[in-house]
């Protein structure tokens, strides 16, 4: 769970990724995509409706796409059992328009202008919303959504939380509630697979959910991060990287999912407090850029934690200029122009059919 499918915007690209693929939109207005077939990686049945409707929005579970075309039509491709097949809700999408669209790893929900709200895909994942449909279409509705792999949590804006969707991911939040309202609310949540960490307005950081993969912390450093005000919180599909106000970083969760920064704290700490820019994340993998330029990866190998294959490309390049990720691979628009990619060469990190037509002109791509 580390794509911003499970945000409340949608990707804006200029490329958009399941777990398992890319999808790009050239400067051309032609589109691409590489990665696993399955899991959206193949746009042959969609590729000559996306060129001539154009993309507006697009988003994603893990393994599947759908997009909002310029001329409000809805596509959808990937797996049709997680998302992939928008045929029983595609009519009420394009008739009352989407304000709104969230996902968990196989379902989307979506909330439309009208207030109603709609789900498809794996009612294993979320995608079942009859137990609380009308609380989420009631009064002014939903104010947050986020999501791990499998479950959705909902802050309604009457102040109450709500959570649905498989008990193992975190939907359970009968022990969250309470300290949410002493809290004084949400300020901001992060996911991983399978547990849930909030920041409250109080700045108190809350976990729920799986306890091995980043749903449990320590009492003393609980303490700690609420007494020096975690201002950043990134998370892996199991651990989670915490910055805090006076520059010091802090991470919890597997060790192999990226829960061990101990090799390179000193180096994110040195910048200070402003030294981080941006931290962009797979399955297993942290990709933190310093404000510097120096970029630092920590995690498995596997999902784009070692970046050696790409270093000397990346000097070269001059830098990289922008970065996005599937849940196993890591892909950069150097500042030559040049694309780079590292990770899975399974689920994204094999670029060798579309490098020519990336470093061609990148508009857009979808992740």
């Amino acid at each position: 769970m580390v794509k911003c499918s499970r945000c409340d915007t949608p990707h804006d690209g200029p490329i958009w990724t399941t777990n398992y693929a890319f999808f790009a939109r050239l400067r051309s207005g032609i589109v691409v995509a590489w990665g696993h077939p399955k899991y959206g990686g193949d746009i042959s049945s969609v590729k000559a409706t996306i060129e001539q409707g154009g993309v507006d929005q697009v988003w994603s579970t893990d393994f599947a796409f759908v997009a909002r075309l310029k001329n409000r039509q809805f596509v959808a491709w990937g797996d049709p059992a997680y998302g992939g097949d928008i045929s029983e809700v595609r009519e009420v999408l394009e008739r009352h328009g989407v304000d709104r669209i969230w996902s968990t790893a196989g379902a989307f929900l979506a909330k439309l202008r009208n207030g109603k709200v709609a789900a498809w895909g794996h009612n294993g994942y979320g995608a079942d919303i009859s137990a609380v449909q009308p609380a989420l279409e009631k009064g002014e509705g939903m104010s947050q959504v986020w999501s791990t792999y499998a479950s959705f949590v909902s802050l309604l804006r009457n102040g109450y939380v709500i959570g649905w969707g498989h008990a193992d991911f975190g939907s359970d939040i009968s022990d969250v509630r309470a300290p949410v309202v002493e809290g004084m609310g949400i300020d901001r949540v992060v996911t991983t697979d399978n547990a849930f960490i909030a920041k409250l307005k109080n700045n108190r950081i809350l976990t729920w959910g799986d306890k091995t993969n980043g749903g449990f912390l320590d009492e003393e450093v609980a303490t700690w991060l609420h007494e020096s005000n975690a201002v950043g919180l990134w998370s892996t599909g199991g651990a989670v990287f915490a910055k805090l106000k006076w520059g010091e970083v802090h991470a919890w969760g597997p060790l192999d999912r990226g829960g061990d920064i101990e090799a390179l704290k000193h180096v994110l700490q040195s910048e200070g407090m402003h030294g981080v820019k941006e931290v962009h994340t797979t399955t297993g993998a942290f990709l933190v850029r310093m404000k510097s330029g120096r970029v630092l990866t920590w995690g498995s190998q596997g999902t784009g934690g070692d970046m050696s294959p790409v270093q000397d490309a990346v000097e070269q390049g001059g830098g990289i200029d922008q970065i996005w990720s599937t849940a196993f691979a890591f892909l950069a628009k150097l500042k030559n122009g040049q694309v780079v990619a590292w990770g899975s060469q399974t689920y994204g990190g094999n670029i060798s059919s579309v490098k020519s037509l990336l470093e061609g002109g990148i508009d857009r791509v979808w992740s």
